[in-house]
């Protein structure tokens, strides 16, 4: 019976992420396959102490209302249904049963009047905080998940929101992603990063290319906007010749990876000159008509 090989061009993935990913594993994991770099920050205390109000307080009809970001409060607010006796329809009442905010470094609880309260499960709230405070926020591990994509040399297919989407990495960098799979799921088991391999074949080169393409124009974009900018200053233009640079190595390396080129694509990366000399042209005019 005749087989057929089939070529593995790369591998696309995407992940779902907790809260509850544990800060001090993710560090060790990260940094035993050298990726200390990438590691995420830990939740604030303002963040931990809304998710420890709503794993202890909060129910279907007991809410966790944001108060001030800069007092680092919360109120935790009863809901009920009450019927109007004339009409018979039911409606929602609200009833704020106590406040708590951050004071030095602890928590504390009062009413809306100010005077200081004590409410059930206090200890619980306080125990549950710190644990929180040991925790990465999803929003904050998916950023570094896609930091973490751009430096095995993958490129967005589909973006989502807090970092989702569908990325394409390259044969040669996945068992690096491998090991970032197995780190984040040690962090916390809830925590899945999964993925299917791609077949070299027209439609997989096209989606890739494509995306590549829209990927760099983007950037550049961005890059001859900031050149553009009248307060751009030398070591800012610097950086954005930088980006420009990373972006023409990226496209050089994925002609090698698609066996492809893009000599109109690495060229945009280069073309720089006219930007740059028209925003000095500018500036200079500016500065003979004042």
């Amino acid at each position: 019976m005749a087989t057929k090989t089939i070529e593995i061009d790369g591998l696309v993935t995407f992940w779902r992420l907790t809260n509850a990913t544990d800060y001090d594993v993710l560090r060790a994991e990260l940094e035993a396959i050298g990726l200390g770099e990438f590691i995420p920050e830990k939740a604030t205390d303002y963040q931990a102490l809304k998710n420890a109000l709503v794993k202890v307080y909060g129910s279907q009809r007991v809410l966790i209302r944001h108060l001030s970001k800069k007092k680092k409060s919360f109120s935790v607010v009863h809901e009920k249904v009450l019927i109007d006796p004339t009409s018979g329809e039911e409606y929602p009442d609200y009833k704020t049963s106590f406040i708590a905010y951050i004071a030095d470094d602890e928590i504390l609880f009062r009413y809306e009047s100010g005077l200081p309260c004590y409410p059930p499960r206090m200890d619980s709230c306080e125990e549950q905080w710190q644990s929180e405070m040991g925790k990465v926020p999803s929003e904050k591990l998916a950023k570094r998940l896609t930091d973490i994509v751009e430096y095995v040399q993958g490129i967005p297919l589909k973006s989502g929101k807090g970092g989702g989407g569908l990325y394409w990495l390259p044969e040669s960098n996945v068992p690096i992603w491998d090991a970032v799979k197995r780190a984040i799921a040690k962090g916390h088991p809830g925590n899945i990063i999964d993925g299917f391999d791609v077949a070299k074949n027209k439609k997989s080169l096209s989606a890739v290319s494509r995306a590549l393409v829209e990927l760099v124009e983007s950037r550049m974009t961005t890059v001859r906007t900031n050149l553009l900018k009248k307060d751009t200053g030398d070591r800012a233009k610097s950086t954005q010749r930088g980006k420009a640079e990373e972006l023409r190595e990226l496209v050089e390396d994925y002609e090698d990876i698609l066996g492809t080129t893009f000599d109109g694509l690495k060229s945009a990366t280069e073309d720089l000159g006219d930007v740059e000399t028209f925003a000095a042209f500018r500036e200079m005019s500016e500065k003979f008509g004042e």
